[in-house]
């Protein structure tokens, strides 16, 4: 189940001085992990295959239960893929 949110753009006093830190304009969270932010997105895309495989068994890709991940972005289109 994927959950889009979108959220208020940064300023640009707020871009700066996060410089050197990672960037929080984009972030997922997964339900099954409470209080982790993922800001890599293919670090999401290895998450989601690591949680069916622990779910519908390696190599199987097919279970009931759902994986709940929402995605927080200033974007009305996430542009990120998970292919």
């Amino acid at each position: 189940m994927l959950q889009l949110v979108n959220i208020k753009p940064k300023s640009n006093d707020e871009k700066k001085q996060g410089e050197n830190q990672q960037n929080t304009e984009e972030w997922g969270e997964f339900l099954h992990i409470p209080n982790k932010r993922f800001y890599d997105f293919s670090a999401i895309r290895e998450e989601i295959k690591a949680d069916t495989d622990r779910v519908a068994g390696s190599n199987c890709g097919v279970s009931p239960l759902p994986i709940h991940l929402k995605i927080y972005s200033p974007q009305y289109v996430i542009s990120k893929t998970f292919s």
